[in-house]
C-alpha cells in the first residue's frame, strides 16, 4: 500500500487504547506499542521536577506510588464542565487524551518506519456534541489530521461485517473499561447502517472493579469513600491499590472460580478470598443496567420495523466476564459471539479510515453513507421556545435522537409578539425521539442572538436549520425576512482556536515517555 494512503484507526479507551491500520494484504492489524503490547493503558503520569508525561504501563504503576501526579479514566471527563483532576499537574481532558493519542501514533510510526498522521478516532455512541468535539481536538493537539469520529459499536460492526457477504441484522453489545454502548446494525448489500443506538458513557468495567474494591476494603477494615474527590496522596494510594487489585481479581475470575487478593495495609498483608459467585452477586446491579439499556435499544429498533436480530457480538474487554455472555444469551435466547474484544474497535476504525480517506478530501458530506456506513446518533438537538397555545417554555427538537450522525434538518418558528426586534435561539441537547420536550430533560449548549432590522408582527415565520457533521459538530442557520444567523456552536470545555494553537505548539516540544 502506498505511503500516502496509510491511515490509522484508534480506539481511545477509558482504561486501554489501541491503534490499527490496513496492512499490505488488505487486512486490519493492530500496531503493538513500544513495549510490544497490543493495547496501551490510558493512564498519564508526570515526572517529578520536569512534568514530562509518561503514558501506559509505567504510568499505571504510578497510580499507587505517585497518585497525585497521575491521571486515569480521563475519557469519562470529556464534556464535564466541573472537571477537577486529583493530579497536581493542571491539565484538561483534551490535553491528557492528546498525550495518549501521541504515544499510540509515535509508537506505531516507529514500528512502521512511517510518519502517518491521518486518523479516525472512535468514541462511545452516547457521546454528544461537546464530547465528540473534545475527542477531535485531542487528536489535533497531538498533531494528527482527524478524518472522522466514529461510534465504537459501529467500528466493531465494521470489523465483523467485512468478513461476511450475507445481509443480516446485528446487535453489538460493547462493554469497555469505562463506557457501555449497544447498537443494532444492519449489513445490507455491502453497506452498514446503524438503526438504533444507546448506552451510558459512565458505566464500564471500572465500576465492577469499584464494587469489588469496596468489598475488599470492608473485609480488610479500610474506611474509604470511593466516590469522594480527595487530593490526599495516602488516600489516593490506598484507593488505587484496592482498585488495581480488584481489577486483577476480576480478570483472574474469567478463568477461575476463586482467587486470593493480597492487600498490604498497616504493616500486614491481608488475604481476601473472592469467588466468582460472590463477584457476580456484588455486581449484578451493574449488569442489570446494561440489560435495561439493551432492551431500550431493541425497542427503538422494533419501532423502525426490525423484528429479528440475526447475530449478537460482544466487544470491549469487560465482556470477558462470563456472567456478561451468559446473561446476554439468556435474555436474547441466542449465541453471543466474542471476537477480538480488545481490538475489534480499532480494527474497524482502520477499515473505515481506509474507506473514507479519499472521500474526506472531496469535502464534507451531509446524509447518505460515508465510507459505506450510515451511522446514527443517540442525541437530539432543538431550540428553546414557547408553546403557541399555552405560552409554556419547551424545546422544539429540530434533529431527533436515532437520526443519522451527519444530518441537516429544518423547522419553523415564529415571532412571539408585535414589534419584536430581537430573537434568542437557545440550543439544547437531549436524547429524545419526541418533537417537543421539557427543557429540564435536555442540556443547554449555547444561546445565540439575532438582532432584526425592524420590528415584526407577531407570528412572523422564522426558519431554523441545524446541521450536525460526521464529527458531531453542530451548526445553526436561522433566517427571518433576510435577517440571517449563521454560526457554529462554541461549547464549554472545547478549546478556542488560540488555545488549540497554543496546545499544539506546546505538544511539538514534548516527548512522551
Amino acid at each position: 500500500m502506498s505511503q500516502e494512503r496509510l491511515v490509522y484507526g484508534i480506539d481511545l479507551g477509558t482504561t486501554n487504547s489501541c491503534i490499527a491500520l490496513i496492512d499490505e494484504y488488505g487486512k486490519a492489524v493492530v500496531n503493538p506499542n513500544s513495549e510490544g503490547l497490543n493495547t496501551t493503558p490510558s493512564v498519564v503520569s508526570y515526572e517529578s521536577g520536569t512534568n514530562n508525561p509518561f503514558v501506559g504501563e509505567v504510568a499505571k504503576e504510578a497510580l499507587i506510588s505517585d497518585p497525585t501526579r497521575t491521571v486515569a479514566f480521563i475519557k469519562r471527563e470529556m464534556g464535564n464542565d466541573n472537571f477537577k483532576s486529583t493530579c497536581d499537574v493542571p491539565e484538561n481532558p483534551v490535553k491528557v487524551s492528546a498525550y495518549i493519542l501521541k504515544k499510540l501514533v509515535d509508537d506505531a510510526n516507529q514500528g512502521n518506519c512511517a510518519n502517518i498522521k491521518d486518523v479516525v478516532i472512535t468514541c462511545p455512541a452516547y457521546f454528544g456534541t461537546r464530547e465528540r468535539e473534545q475527542t477531535k481536538q485531542a487528536g489535533v493537539v497531538a498533531g494528527l489530521n482527524v478524518l472522522s469520529i466514529i461510534n465504537e459499536p459501529t467500528a466493531a460492526a465494521i470489523s465483523y461485517g467485512v468478513e461476511t457477504n450475507r445481509n443480516k441484522t446485528i446487535l453489538v453489545y460493547d462493554l469497555g473499561g469505562g463506557t457501555f454502548d449497544v447498537s443494532i446494525i444492519e449489513i445490507k448489500n455491502g453497506e452498514i447502517e446503524v438503526l438504533a443506538t444507546g448506552g451510558d458513557h459512565r458505566l464500564g468495567g471500572v465500576d465492577w472493579d469499584t464494587l469489588l474494591a469496596k468489598y475488599i476494603a470492608k473485609e480488610v477494615g479500610i474506611t474509604i469513600d470511593f466516590e469522594a474527590q480527595c487530593f490526599d496522596k495516602d488516600y489516593l494510594s490506598i484507593k488505587n491499590l484496592l482498585l488495581l487489585n480488584a481489577e486483577k481479581a476480576k480478570k483472574a475470575l474469567t478463568k477461575r472460580n476463586e482467587v486470593m487478593v493480597n492487600i498490604p495495609y498497616n504493616g500486614k498483608t491481608h488475604r481476601i478470598s473472592v469467588s466468582s459467585t460472590l463477584f457476580e452477586q456484588l455486581t449484578s446491579v451493574l449488569l442489570n443496567q446494561t440489560i435495561d439499556k439493551m432492551e431500550e435499544v431493541i425497542d427503538l429498533a422494533k419501532s423502525k420495523g426490525i423484528s429479528k436480530i440475526d447475530e449478537v457480538i460482544l466487544v470491549g474487554g469487560s465482556t470477558r466476564m462470563p456472567q456478561v455472555k451468559n446473561r446476554v444469551e439468556k435474555e436474547l435466547s441466542c449465541i453471543a459471539n466474542i471476537k477480538d474484544p480488545d481490538m475489534a474497535v480499532a480494527k474497524g476504525a482502520a477499515i473505515f479510515a481506509a474507506r473514507i480517506k479519499e472521500e474526506v478530501k472531496k469535502g464534507p458530506r451531509i446524509g447518505g453513507a460515508i465510507g459505506g456506513i450510515k451511522d446514527t446518533s443517540a442525541n437530539s438537538y432543538g431550540v428553546g421556545c414557547f408553546e403557541k397555545d399555552t405560552d409554556k417554555e419547551i424545546v422544539q427538537n429540530v434533529i431527533l435522537a436515532q437520526s443519522p450522525v451527519a444530518i441537516k434538518s429544518a423547522s419553523s418558528f415564529c415571532t412571539r409578539f408585535d414589534g419584536q426586534k430581537g430573537i434568542t435561539f437557545p440550543i439544547y441537547e437531549g436524547t429524545s425521539t419526541e418533537n417537543d420536550i421539557d427543557p429540564l430533560d435536555a442540556t443547554l449548549l449555547e444561546t445565540f442572538e439575532l438582532d432584526l432590522k425592524k420590528g415584526y408582527e407577531k407570528d412572523t415565520p422564522i426558519l431554523v436549520e441545524l446541521e450536525r457533521t460526521t464529527e458531531g459538530i453542530l451548526k445553526i442557520y436561522a433566517e427571518i425576512d433576510g435577517n440571517v444567523l449563521n454560526a457554529e456552536l462554541k461549547l464549554n470545555g472545547v478549546l478556542t482556536d488560540s488555545e488549540l494553537k497554543k496546545a499544539q505548539s506546546e505538544m511539538r516540544n514534548i516527548k512522551i515517555g
